[in-house]
């Protein structure tokens, strides 16, 4: 900032001095606001930009995945999540997890213990009933959430429904009671015979 006066020679004096200093620092205050709203707008829109790119690749994994803050207060539940416990998203974020897990504070609150206090990975199996689809089989594995720091500020939970794995192993179990076992485990070799048969040397034994 620069004043000049080509008519006269000290004109200026101290208090022109300290009006311009007071415009100058006005300016500056001005300036350096415009500078770090530009950056907080820079910031916003990258976060913004990571925050759809995360949201996207949360939605298009099979496994359901929730994740809650140190108050336990759920503060991400995907698409696969929302699907495999009839919940919607909205319904679910802001609620603890053993609220979302319907019943099933009990079969999972010594893990949830020792993921926060121990900071430590557990997995378990569980069953729970949901009004619309009935009861499932859920395999969990809960973790610490970790920041850049390795600071712990909450835990995740990736959810697989596992019911129909279930079911089918209670059919193979089922099965094995009536063919041989050995039978049982090679029916999908068995499935897969040409028609016509196949030529193979065999022993009969009659006792």
């Amino acid at each position: 900032v620069y004043v000049d006066n080509r008519l006269q020679a000290g004109i200026f004096t101290k208090r022109e001095k300290t009006l311009l200093e007071a415009f100058a620092n006005t300016a500056a205050v001005a300036i350096a606001n415009a500078r770090m709203y530009t950056r907080t707008e820079n910031i916003l829109e990258e976060m913004t930009r990571v925050k759809e790119l995360m949201d996207n690749i949360f939605s298009s994994i099979g496994s359901g995945i929730i994740a809650a803050d140190s108050v336990d207060s759920i503060r991400t539940f995907n698409r696969a999540a929302s699907e495999i416990l009839s919940l919607p998203m909205a319904e679910a974020i802001g609620r603890s997890v053993k609220q979302v897990l319907q019943g099933s504070s009990l079969q999972i609150a010594d893990q949830l213990t020792a993921v926060k206090e121990e900071d430590t990975k557990q997995t378990v199996e569980m069953t729970i009933d949901l009004e619309d689809s009935g009861r499932k089989m859920l395999n969990l594995t809960m973790a610490p959430l970790k920041d850049s720091n390795n600071q712990t500020h909450g835990i995740t939970v990736v959810m697989d429904d596992v019911t129909h794995l279930q079911e089918h192993e209670q059919t193979i179990n089922a099965m094995k009671r009536i063919l041989p076992p050995e039978m049982v485990d090679n029916i999908s070799d068995i499935a897969n015979i040409q028609l016509g048969g196949v030529r193979r040397e065999v022993t009969c034994l009659f006792a």
